[in-house]
C-alpha cells in the first residue's frame, strides 16, 4: 500500500501519534474540568502538538516561559 512512499508513511504514522496525544490531553482536562494543564514533552512532537493546539478552537496556547519568569 506505502511502497514508494516510505517518508510520507512515516510522517503519517507520527502526526497520527500527535493527534492521539491531543485527544488524550483534551479528555484529561475536560474530565477535570482543569482551567489549566502544563505539558512536558518531547521536542519531536512540539511543533506538530503546537500546530494542531493553535487550530482547536476550545484551547488557548500559552508559552510556558509565561509562567516561568
Amino acid at each position: 500500500m506505502w511502497q514508494g512512499y516510505i517518508g510520507a508513511a512515516l510522517i503519517s504514522v507520527f502526526k497520527n501519534r500527535d493527534y492521539k496525544i491531543h485527544s488524550n490531553i483534551v479528555t484529561k482536562q475536560l474530565k477535570k474540568d482543569a482551567e489549566r494543564i502544563s505539558i512536558i514533552i518531547g521536542v519531536g512532537h512540539i511543533d506538530s502538538l503546537k500546530s494542531i493546539f493553535r487550530d482547536d478552537s476550545a484551547c488557548e496556547l500559552v508559552d510556558a516561559n509565561t509562567y516561568l519568569k
